[in-house]
């Protein structure tokens, strides 16, 4: 099951990194190193940020993130659709009456 990135909020990608998270490695009884692929999936550790909340919205975004904690969460960043889960926790910076919240979005591209 997954669940829709609420599309009131303006979203953006600060930063992405790509994690490999299909390969692994073992070592032979001689010592030889081999690798073996598990699976074809890229995943990307994207860090994103909401740049301006008021506080109604920053308290709304941080129910729709506590309630769905576990769910994936598809989105779409700079014209790509990706679905994956929230993995850290919100970091907050509070400015006058604004919110700027960014969070780390583990996911892989659709």
């Amino acid at each position: 099951m997954s669940v829709a990135f609420p599309s009131q909020y303006y979203l953006t990608k600060e930063s992405s990194v790509e994690v490999s998270t299909n390969e692994t490695h073992d070592v032979m009884d001689d010592g030889a190193l081999r690798s073996r692929i598990l699976g074809s999936t890229i995943y990307e550790s994207i860090r994103c940020v909401l740049p301006y909340l008021s506080q109604a919205d920053y308290l709304s975004f941080k129910t729709f993130v506590t309630s769905n904690r576990g769910t994936d969460i598809t989105m779409t960043l700079d014209g790509a659709s990706y679905t994956g889960r929230i993995t850290s926790g919100l970091s907050v910076q509070k400015r006058g009456g604004w919110f700027r919240v960014s969070f780390v979005y583990y996911a892989s591209a659709a």
